[in-house]
């Protein structure tokens, strides 16, 4: 898409993405993350392994649905896939990652000619048609919750030339996958990494616990009623240091994609090191090269150090510089608002309540890379601490 094009289009689908906007969502979030934590109840009760990275899945992808068109894709209702459609999903991730990068065949498949026995071969999706019929039924029912679709549906009848119904489903198809996939990669990085790691496990607990209790004490001398709600809030999270720096940290060393999104280069091309690009050429920047940089991070490059996030302003404004997991300038991650929210609601959430550790503590997780990183293969036991 020309840079222009992108620019307005997603200038027409912003208002949308704001945190003011999403946290309208913010109970309907809650209904989502209380279905898991009654998957994780379970699973406690019972002393059985638990594969916390399909629940992670399931509860990105309904989070996306509540939040897109007010309606859950029902995966944590069921505590399972439906369809095969994530499974499908991940065939679907290979094509998205390796035909844009052949033009001339990707045109000739979608092409009239070719079309129709190319959607035959290619995995359908209950996610898509799920989102599609949601669409339709929002559209008859615009007021229902100003989620996604409510920003677009009005943008759409204040300026239906430019941002059209086509876009509009577009948009939201588009977003259920994208979404789900990076938030799904954070939430898989950011436990996998802190149950290796004891001791950062630990510390999150304090930290939460202490905030909880906190809020407790200013509310019983406020005269408020206490707000004993199993989920985290936002407005809670996003103030705990190290919360957050863990948070930073799983995104750096395990980042969500793991391609950046294109540039193309500009009239009279663009020097880059000691390499010189002709104009129109269409260049990417791998993210973990960026990410996982020795002369950006240091010898600790590989290692989980979410301490590197503390202390000295001016060395973390520097590091800033180089935390890039949602990409930068017009082509980044629209919906990186929603990611933060989803993680600083979860993370804390399953940590304030859990003790969780990994049913074999030597054994590495393994993952798939596509457009997105897709990790798996660690089963953990969760115990239930003695808090509500």
């Amino acid at each position: 898409m020309d840079p222009k094009e992108k620019i307005e289009r997603s200038r027409l689908l912003a208002s949308a993405y704001t945190t003011s906007s999403l946290l309208q969502s913010e109970q309907a979030i809650n209904a989502q993350i209380e279905l898991l934590l009654g998957w994780l109840d379970e699973h406690a009760a019972s002393s059985k392994p638990m594969d916390l990275s399909k629940f992670f899945t399931f509860i990105a992808y309904d989070i996306m649905g509540e939040v897109i068109f007010s309606k859950s894709f029902g995966f944590l209702e069921r505590g399972g896939d439906i369809e095969d459609s994530l499974r499908q999903g991940l065939a679907f991730g290979a094509y998205v990652a390796v035909l844009p990068y052949f033009p001339r065949l990707q045109g000739l498949l979608v092409s009239p000619l070719f079309a129709p026995l190319f959607r035959l071969v290619m995995p359908s999706s209950y996610v898509v048609d799920r989102s599609i019929r949601a669409l339709e039924q929002r559209k008859r029912d615009p007021d229902a919750r100003f989620d996604y679709v409510a920003h677009w549906l009005r943008t759409h009848e204040e300026q239906p030339d430019r941002l059209t119904a086509k876009d509009v489903q577009a948009a939201a198809t588009s977003n259920v996958s994208a979404g789900a996939d990076t938030v799904t990669c954070a939430l898989q990085s950011f436990t996998y990494h802190t149950v290796r790691h004891p001791t950062a496990w630990r510390r999150l607990q304090e930290e939460i616990d202490k905030a909880a209790t906190e809020q407790h004490e200013q509310q019983q001398q406020e005269g408020e009623p206490s707000q004993d709600h199993p989920v985290f809030s936002f407005a809670v999270a996003q103030k705990l240091p190290y919360l957050q720096a863990c948070i930073k940290e799983c995104m750096r060393i395990c980042p969500p994609s793991t391609i950046g999104l294109q540039r193309v280069a500009p009239r009279g091309g663009i020097t880059i090191g000691d390499r010189t690009f002709e104009a129109g050429t269409v260049l990417s920047v791998h993210l973990p090269s960026i990410l996982l940089s020795e002369e950006l991070w240091g010898p600790d490059t590989h290692e989980f150090v979410p301490e590197r996030w503390l202390g000295d302003d001016k060395k973390t404004a520097a590091l800033d510089k180089y935390f890039i997991p949602f990409g930068l300038g017009y082509n980044s991650c629209v919906g990186q608002n929603l990611v933060r929210i989803e993680l600083s609601k979860i993370l804390p959430t399953i940590v304030r309540r859990y003790d969780i550790s990994l049913v074999n503590p030597e054994q590495e997780w393994s993952y798939k890379t596509f457009v997105a990183a897709v990790p798996g293969d660690w089963p953990v036991y969760v115990e239930k601490r003695g808090v509500h």
